[in-house]
């Protein structure tokens, strides 16, 4: 699906436009907010155990990035 739509919406500015400059704007703007959704997604919770066979659940995945620094 992906691959369709895409090119489309790509193809549908530049023939709209004649230049890609907009949308890569746009895109870059979607890049910066979906990164920085993922950096506050704050703790993730093992809800089936609070430890794993292999011990403590490593602070990478339990924490925020923000919250490491």
């Amino acid at each position: 699906m992906g691959a369709f739509v895409g090119p489309s919406l790509f193809g549908y500015a530049f023939d709209s436009t004649g230049t890609y400059s907009g949308l890569l704007e746009a895109c870059a703007l979607l890049l910066i907010g979906g990164a920085a959704t993922v950096l506050f997604l704050g703790l993730i919770r093992n809800l089936r155990h609070s430890r794993n066979a292999a011990g403590p659940i490593p602070a990478i995945a339990t924490r925020s990035v923000f919250y490491l620094i």
